[in-house]
């Protein structure tokens, strides 16, 4: 399961005007790499016992955005929280690898994100350009995370997780320009 916790683009509009404070979030946050992958010590908050679900991946997209000299710069991350990812069953090796792949899609749409606003013209100009964009790409990814967990059943379909392995796989490498450098 995938919990979409979508930060406000308030933080690009402060970054944007000097005149109003970035807001501070105070969390611990696992920054996607391809060298580092999620283990069942990551998943630190209380299983919901109630919930029906086994486990629950909580990710976001954490953007920054500021204008320099008239052009837009921004540091797009996709983060994994542990405090708000939970698991009943922490021997499962498949469950992980599912809720690997819900972190892993977040940064294909973390990749996106990056991808159209380095093309985006007149951003400085016109904060509004970079909310519809962020407002789409967030919509799509939402979408995609539940089409993953449809699907796949929360993982327990084998051949659907082959499938989305391997579709998640080559979108990454397709995207792999707009990977964020460590």
């Amino acid at each position: 399961m995938f919990d979409f916790s979508y930060l406000n683009i308030l933080f690009t509009l402060c970054s944007l005007n000097p005149k109003v404070p970035v807001p501070k979030i105070a969390t611990e946050e696992i920054v996607w790499k391809t060298t580092r992958r999620l283990t069942w010590d990551d998943f630190k908050a209380k299983a919901d016992q109630m919930d029906p679900l086994h486990a629950l991946t909580a990710t976001n997209i954490d953007m920054k955005a500021k204008c320099e000299n008239g052009e837009l710069k921004v540091k797009v991350e996709s983060v994994f929280s542990p405090k708000e990812s939970w698991s009943k069953n922490k021997d499962s090796e498949k469950l992980l690898f599912h809720e690997q792949l819900h972190f892993d899609i977040t940064e294909i749409y973390a990749r996106r994100l990056r991808r159209e606003l380095s093309t985006l013209k007149g951003a400085c100009d016109n904060p509004e350009l970079i909310n519809k964009v962020t407002d789409r790409i967030f919509e799509e990814w939402k979408k995609q995370e539940d089409i993953y967990d449809q699907e796949t059943n929360h993982g327990l379909e084998p051949e659907k997780m082959k499938t989305w392995t391997s579709k998640v796989a080559g979108e990454l490498q397709m995207l792999e320009t707009y990977q964020e450098k460590d």
